[in-house]
């Protein structure tokens, strides 16, 4: 504790010693150092939201062309169905064509 009350003590007797464009200068690097400081921090948060946001943009891209794959298979899936169903109706009303000719007969 002893050493930084001299350090406080032979900063402020420098600090008087100083002319009064010196004591100008020497509290604008003490402002500018702050200001720094707080740019710092704030770019600091932005490059961090900068990367959550790139790996956010990544897994959407991700998930798009995945959603893209799915509608795709689905779209192929309902296909094959309709095929399906237009077959199953083709051979049922051919059955009851021959169903009925038979009974005809």
């Amino acid at each position: 504790m002893k050493f930084k009350t001299q350090l406080f003590s032979i900063k402020f007797l420098s600090f008087r010693s100083l002319g009064e464009t010196s004591r100008n200068v020497y509290k604008e690097n003490g402002v500018l150092i702050e200001s720094i400081r707080i740019y710092k921090q704030e770019f600091d948060v932005l490059q961090k939201t900068k990367e959550q946001l790139t790996k956010l943009i990544s897994n959407a891209s991700g998930n798009k062309e995945l959603n893209e794959i799915l509608i795709k298979e689905k779209i192929e899936q309902v296909q094959k169905q309709n095929n399906t169903i237009k077959e199953v109706n083709i051979k049922k009303k051919f059955s009851i064509k021959y169903f009925i000719s038979f009974l005809k007969y």
